[in-house]
């Protein structure tokens, strides 16, 4: 049954984000702490759980964009086979460089010592480092998009600040420092979004960005 005549209409979209972040606020302050005790206790169990949380997230937008094949899914949300090129090498290096000024304002001496990194895994690094892969067809390949029909650049970047603050709102509201990194960040993804009109950048830079995070 279609949602509407049109599948990037900004209604469909909003009603997917209230959805959206209906489901990551139940997960913060509801499932995670009754499940805290198991989380804790299987090293794994981060991973599968959330394993589980980003495929049905995914199988909805999938749902929402009307599509009937996986490869009719990747072209919509802007991840249609490419090849490589010069904006591959670039989103990796944006990403990497962001993580490690990130840990780097959180313990300026961290990098100091060689043995420190790349070397932490932890049971949360693995959600950590592949959420990008949920995230970035939702947000990017999916809400933006479907705003970009009705709304300008600013408005639609904005829109999109605000569903991750909401969505994030333990992390961004953690410190001051947490909010603005987080905002900064999700506006350079919008930028290469914008600027490309593909998601495979987005993608590479978020999870180069991630991939710091996760393991140290």
């Amino acid at each position: 049954m279609r949602l509407t005549t049109n599948k990037w209409d900004p209604r469909a979209a909003w009603l997917f984000v209230v959805i959206f972040i209906a489901a990551q606020l139940l997960i913060q302050f509801l499932i995670i702490p009754i499940l805290k005790d198991v989380l804790r206790k299987f090293f794994f169990a981060h991973t599968i759980y959330f394993a589980l949380i980003g495929f049905f997230l995914l199988f909805i937008t999938f749902k929402f964009l009307e599509s009937e094949k996986l490869s009719e899914f990747l072209s919509a949300v802007g991840l249609a086979r490419q090849r490589p090129d010069r904006w591959t090498a670039r989103s990796l290096t944006i990403g990497l460089f962001l993580g490690v000024v990130s840990v780097f304002s959180v313990d300026p001496h961290y990098f100091s010592e060689p043995n420190n990194w790349f070397r932490g895994f932890y049971a949360t690094s693995l959600p950590i480092m592949f959420d990008p892969l949920v995230e970035e067809p939702i947000l990017r390949g999916y809400i933006y998009r479907a705003f970009r029909t009705k709304y300008s650049i600013p408005q639609a970047m904005v829109a999109i600040l605000i569903i991750v603050f909401i969505s994030h709102w333990q992390n961004a509201t953690a410190s001051f420092q947490n909010f603005l990194f987080i905002m900064v960040l999700q506006t350079i993804f919008c930028i290469l979004r914008e600027h490309t009109n593909t998601l495979y950048p987005v993608l590479f830079c978020h999870l180069a960005y991630n991939s710091v995070i996760a393991f140290n």
